[in-house]
């Protein structure tokens, strides 16, 4: 009986030793650092070509969950059909900055993605979730932030921002309209066309808000404070003010 004992044990700790090399294997496969200096490139639909510090898919970009890249020098990854960022990606460092283009693609991330660099959609749709972006992000499509952050201008040139819990530390600006619900806002909020914007449950330390046929601040907003006021302006409706402070 002690023998048996002995035997299932030896298999078991055997066992649980395979199967962590196992995972540890799978989580190794999954993610991987592209140098794009070293001429290692992330997947791309179609072909690379490089010019100068110039990187370019000629269709779209896709990164796996925790993929990295990196490269020796400040460059552009320029891709026609834009970029999909899986969970845990890096792109770039605090001492690269490595800028995203898209000519007409959309650009997403599912989750934890930072970008230390620009991101430009050209014309695409932007839908980016728990992403930490040091740099401007500009589109002339809809941008749709939840969670994460944005160090830079925020700008929809032809359309709409729209953000759940971001914080925008270089202010946004948009044509059709502007939906800021949760997150730390800093910064001038301008509307280039005579239409909406909301702030829901918001608190702005700096800046103003101008360019808009209506504002509304509410659901406990706080803009402001006693020692740093924000002007707020609409071009020709009211200023709606609901269970929030404006200072």
């Amino acid at each position: 009986m002690l023998n048996s004992c002995r035997i299932f044990l030896t298999w078991g700790v055997k066992f649980s030793f395979l199967l962590l090399l196992a995972m540890l294997f799978v989580r190794t496969a999954e993610a991987a650092t592209y140098n794009l200096s070293s001429g290692s490139y992330p997947p791309c639909n179609s072909s690379w070509s490089v010019s100068g510090s110039t990187y370019t898919c000629g269709a779209r970009v896709s990164l796996g969950t925790g993929d990295i890249i990196t490269a020796s020098g400040n460059v552009t990854i320029y891709a026609n059909d834009g970029f999909s960022l899986a969970n845990n990606t890096t792109v770039g460092s605090a001492s690269v900055a490595i800028n995203l283009t898209s000519n007409y693609g959309t650009i997403t991330s599912s989750g934890t993605t930072t970008v230390y660099g620009t991101v430009n959609a050209g014309s695409g749709v932007v839908t980016l979730n728990n992403a930490v972006i040091n740099g401007a992000l500009t589109s002339t499509g809809n941008i749709n932030l939840t969670g994460g952050s944005v160090s830079g201008l925020v700008t929809s040139t032809s359309n709409t921002i729209t953000t759940n819990g971001t914080n925008l530390s270089g202010g946004a600006t948009a044509q059709s309209g502007m939906s800021i619900t949760g997150g730390t806002l800093a910064g001038n909020f301008t509307m280039t066309a005579n239409n909406a914007v909301t702030f829901s449950g918001v608190t702005m330390t700096s800046g103003s808000i101008t360019g808009a046929s209506t504002v509304t601040i509410q659901n406990g907003s706080v803009m402001g404070s006693s020692s740093n006021a924000i002007t707020v302006s609409s071009n020709n409706g009211a200023i709606t003010v609901n269970n929030s402070t404006v200072y």
